[in-house]
Order: structure tokens, then sequence, then C-alpha cells
């Protein structure tokens, strides 16, 4: 969403990781990312970022995106003008869809939105994997019994 134009308030973000949000920010994709909400130079800075947007994107899909938290108000969509699909996953633990995939598609007016139904989570838009990759990462590329990445991709 920022390559897009959307403005994170980083502020907000960090506090909403720091009461409620931990989980979210504890993935396995960014092992120990959670040290950084603490880091006062680096919290400085992040006040003073620069807009993210590049005018090269010329559409958004976002498939089970994450950090709502940093996005509270249409004012800070506004500069995204490309189309914008998103997409969410029902049972997503890790980036619910109300904070989430539907948040967003509820601050940026023109976006479309889908959200696969069932026991469809996170990771689910993942390529399939080994059986080994599955028990080597079973977090991310091992699925409750009903659903099919096979289907879904």
């Amino acid at each position: 969403m920022a390559l897009g134009g959307g403005r994170i308030n980083y502020p907000q973000l960090i506090q909403y990781y720091k009461t409620t949000g931990r989980k979210e920010v504890e993935t396995p994709e960014l092992p120990g990312l959670a040290r950084f909400l603490n880091d006062t130079t680096l919290l400085t800075a992040m006040n003073h970022t620069p807009g993210l947007k590049d005018n090269r994107i010329r559409a958004i899909f976002a498939i089970a995106p994450a950090l709502g938290a940093g996005f509270t108000q249409k004012s800070q969509m506004s500069s995204i003008t490309c189309p914008v699909y998103i997409v969410g996953m029902h049972n997503d633990q890790l980036a619910p869809v109300l904070g989430n995939a539907l948040h967003y598609h509820t601050l940026i007016p023109h976006s479309f939105y889908y959200e696969f139904s069932g026991a469809a989570g996170h990771y689910v838009a993942l390529a399939e994997a080994s059986k080994e990759l599955q028990t080597a990462a079973p977090d991310i590329f091992a699925d409750p019994a009903t659903v099919n990445r096979h289907q879904i991709l």
C-alpha cells in the first residue's frame, strides 16, 4: 500500500504492536522484528520518513495484507490512484481480515475485495510445498484438511 501511495502512521502502528498487536509482528518471515519497537533512533527516523509512493506501480494486488493498524484514515490512502484488489483469508490468524484486508478495503473507496471463506489462513496463497517443507515450516505450509491450495491458486 505504501508503494502505491498510502502513508503509514508509524507511531500509531508501533503503539498497537506494543499493546494488543504483538502477534501480528512476531511472524515466521520477520523473526526478531519486535526488538526494533523500542529502538529510539529508529522510531525517531520513522517519524520523518518520506512517502514511499512509486509512480511505476500501476495496480495493487494485496493478498492477506498486514499492518492495517498503521492506517486509520481515508486521507492516508488519498494518494493511491491506481486500481486496488484486496484478497482476505477468513481464517487469517496473523493478519485478521477485520483489521487488515477488509480494513484496507474500507479505507480505499475504489478498491475491490474478495475473501476466501472457511479455514483458509494467512499463507494459503503461497505455492504448495513438499511434505518435507510442510514438516519443516508447518506454520507456513501446513493447511487444515479442508483447505486445498491447488484450488486457491
